[in-house]
């Protein structure tokens, strides 16, 4: 009895201490928990609207991930889904600032207040606790705003127009429109510009009133051609770079033909869309024997093919040379082949092989008119008759006028009656003279060599002259004769292998013609031989 009572003894207290402490715990457990963020706990954070579809309708496309754009990450391995009753562990974010425990409330120590920690300033809140750094970063760069577009203004040249007044008048201050051109002469000359030239200028358009005048130039781009383009555009240091780029070509034949109404090939083949540079060479590889003047009857009929450069949607760059050209006058057909030979020399022959070239030119100027031929003739100035040594040619002042053969200048300079006046030595019996130019072509002195075809000088009505024309005389030992009758000496004759050659071209031009009916085809390899 007495050993039960010393164990009663010695249990009881051990239970009541045991009883004490679980108390103590479960009212440790009932009690509310602190809360475990700087924010007071009965305060709810303010509620997000939720997004209206309108309002994601609107995202930016380039906002919207695809599958092309996001980064390709390795796939971990997969991994089993937990059991539905499976405790399942969220990784918790550590502050990097450590945090104490919470303290038991002692008789000395009240409780925090919601409102003082509602009051503790944003600063004082670590920015890593809140977790949000990313979403903080995206929304500043949305926010940010989209730097401006650039402004497009197009110019177009008239006449007298210039570059840089073009620009000035644009807005451009003058010292970068200067700057701009300056650095555009690498690639283009600015007096080059034509009327009916575009220039598209791109600018960075004033903030305030968005005006293109003060904003600064940050492109300028010109078609110089069909096939060329150029343009400066500015960089950071404030200075330009230039740029040319060139458009490939296609390379075509074209074929033209008929009547030539009027008596003036220049009119018919214009008319009839060949560009006037191939019908003026047409009528240059025909004045050898051909006058233009008197010759062209009504029902004439000429027959032509030529090269052409063209961009992709068929709009000429510029016209190549003639592969094949015929005149019928009067009944009787002329025709002229262009060849290359084996030495690489390119000429136009007959279908004999004969070259079309002689000594002199019958007609040393293009789309004149005959205005009074060789002869006896009243004057229209001094009027009376006398001896009109030489014929005359009516046309426009300024028109070309070209060396009848080649040959060295004998006299150029004022001449009396003649006006402004020159005269080339061809050869020990043959010389040609020019008279009443408004010009002679730069570069040229007495002792100056010329080609047949040079320009020699321009059309004008200096001197004793009534109107603009050229005067133009035929020297034979020195006497004039007339330029119309005189009869001058043939170019070269194809022989041997050449001959073979030339033959064989000109069979597969011929053959190439019926072909050709339609305004243009595409040109093959006869092309590429004859260029």
């Amino acid at each position: 009895m007495i050993a039960r009572q010393r164990i009663a003894s010695l249990l009881v207290p051990g239970l009541l201490i045991a009883m004490a402490g679980g108390l103590f715990t479960l009212s440790r457990l009932a009690e509310p928990q602190r809360p475990a963020v700087l924010a007071p706990a009965n305060v709810a954070p303010p509620a997000l609207p939720p997004a209206a579809p309108q309002d994601i309708a609107k995202a930016p496309p380039q906002d919207l991930a695809t599958a092309e754009s996001l980064p390709q990450i390795p796939v971990a391995p997969a991994v089993s889904a937990p059991a539905a009753n499976a405790l399942v562990e969220t990784p918790v974010r550590q502050s990097p600032i450590p945090i104490p425990p919470a303290a038991e409330p002692g008789p000395d120590t009240a409780p925090t207040a919601p409102a003082a920690l509602a009051a503790a300033p944003a600063a004082d809140i670590p920015h890593d606790l809140t977790g949000d750094d990313a979403n903080d970063d995206a929304a500043a760069a949305d926010s940010a705003d989209p730097p401006p577009a650039l402004t497009q203004v197009t110019l177009r040249a008239g006449p007298g127009d210039t570059l840089v007044g073009l620009l000035v008048d644009a807005g451009i201050p003058r010292a970068e429109a200067h700057t701009a051109i300056q650095t555009l002469r690498r690639v283009f000359d600015p007096r080059d510009l034509k009327p009916g030239h575009e220039i598209r200028l791109s600018f960075h358009p004033d903030a305030a009133d968005g005006s293109t005048a003060s904003g600064r130039l940050q492109g300028m781009e010109l078609a110089a051609a069909v096939d060329r383009t150029v343009a400066v555009h500015a960089l950071p240091d404030g200075g330009f770079a230039a740029e040319a780029a060139t458009t490939p070509l296609n390379l075509t034949l074209a074929r033209r033909g008929g009547e030539i109404a009027g008596g003036s090939l220049m009119a018919a083949g214009m008319a009839s869309g060949v560009p006037a540079g191939v019908v003026t060479e047409m009528i240059r590889l025909f004045s050898y024997d051909v006058d233009f003047q008197r010759d062209i009857q009504p029902g004439d009929r000429y027959d032509l093919m030529y090269e052409r450069y063209e961009v992709a949607d068929g709009r000429l760059a510029r016209a190549g040379a003639v592969i094949y050209a015929a005149l019928t006058l009067s009944g009787k057909t002329y025709r002229l082949y262009r060849y290359r030979d084996s030495a690489g020399r390119v000429d136009y022959y007959d279908e004999r092989g004969q070259s079309v070239r002689k000594a002199l030119l019958k007609t040393p100027i293009d789309g004149a008119r005959l205005s009074s031929g060789y002869g006896m003739r009243t004057n229209p100035i001094l009027g009376y008759s006398m001896m009109h040594r030489g014929v005359d040619f009516a046309a426009p002042s300024g028109t070309p006028i070209y060396a009848a053969g080649d040959g060295t200048v004998d006299v150029i300079g004022p001449n009396a009656s003649y006006g402004r006046y020159i005269r080339l030595r061809h050869s020990g019996t043959f010389g040609t003279a020019y008279a009443h130019m408004s010009r002679f072509a730069p570069g040229l002195h007495k002792g100056s060599r010329v080609r047949q075809g040079q320009v020699i000088g321009y059309v004008g009505t200096t001197g004793r002259s009534t109107g603009a024309h050229l005067h133009y005389e035929v020297l034979r030992e020195g006497k004039q004769v007339n330029p119309m009758s005189v009869k001058f000496p043939s170019g070269d004759k194809l022989a041997g292998s050449e001959l073979v050659r030339f033959d064989a071209m000109r069979r597969e031009v011929d053959h190439a013609l019926p072909a050709l009916l339609v305004a243009s085809t595409s040109a093959g390899p006869l092309a590429e031989d004859h260029r």
